[in-house]
């Protein structure tokens, strides 16, 4: 679950779901998922409803643990389809390719995308976004992790053609603790700080909790 101010302002959406879903390791190398459409929940006068149903596949081309070289690069390849009704859905097929590559210095970890958010159709009056994103953490005693991510989008076509807005945000990560044999419990928090004149939102927080097991 989700909550999400609006970009106009003042008025809060729930996403129930969240776009998560079943994700699934066929092969040594490949990873496929798949996420049922989320329930958005409006306190504004726009109608409750269904999202889309999206999927990504991941592609490991190249690996190594911690002490043999600790690198990744990979492909995913992810989209949705126009299975919602706007606002709720975006009533177009939209394609995801992303390039993601990490590596680990010692207790530093570098981690980072880029991707394309291509409509299948209608790209003109939807746009098209290029999105790059980094991430630096630093590893202390193994629980915490001070971190920096900048998010880049760049906008083509569309009512945002030629926008770009650039976000820096500085959190930290405390786990994974133990609860169980093999459940741990993880969580983070950091705020999104606008470095560009256009920017669509501010000053956003981020709070994450997770179980990975």
């Amino acid at each position: 679950m989700s909550w999400q101010q609006d970009p106009v302002g003042g008025t809060i959406t729930s996403n129930y779901g969240a776009s998560r879903g079943l994700e699934i390791i066929p092969t040594t190398r490949l990873e496929v998922a798949v996420f049922p459409p989320p329930y958005l929940v409006h306190q504004s006068s726009m109608p409750d409803g269904f999202g889309d149903f999206s999927f990504q596949v991941k592609y490991r081309a190249f690996s190594a643990p911690e002490g043999q070289g600790d690198y990744f690069v990979g492909f995913f390849f992810g989209g949705s389809f126009p299975t919602g009704t706007p606002p709720n859905g975006l009533g177009h097929t939209i394609l995801i390719p992303t390039f993601a590559a990490a590596k680990g210095i010692g207790p530093w970890d570098i981690q980072s995308t880029i991707g394309a958010s291509l409509p299948a159709t209608d790209a003109n009056l939807l746009g098209r976004a290029i999105v790059f994103n980094t991430a630096v953490d630093y590893r202390i005693k193994g629980k915490i992790w001070p971190m920096l991510e900048q998010n880049s989008t760049f906008w083509s076509g569309g009512t945002l053609d030629g926008r770009k807005q650039v976000f820096l945000t500085p959190g930290i990560v405390l786990g994974g603790f133990p609860l169980g044999e093999r459940l741990h419990l993880s969580f983070g928090t950091g705020v999104q700080i606008a470095v560009t004149q256009f920017h669509q939102y501010n000053h956003r927080w981020i709070v994450s909790i997770r179980f990975p097991f």
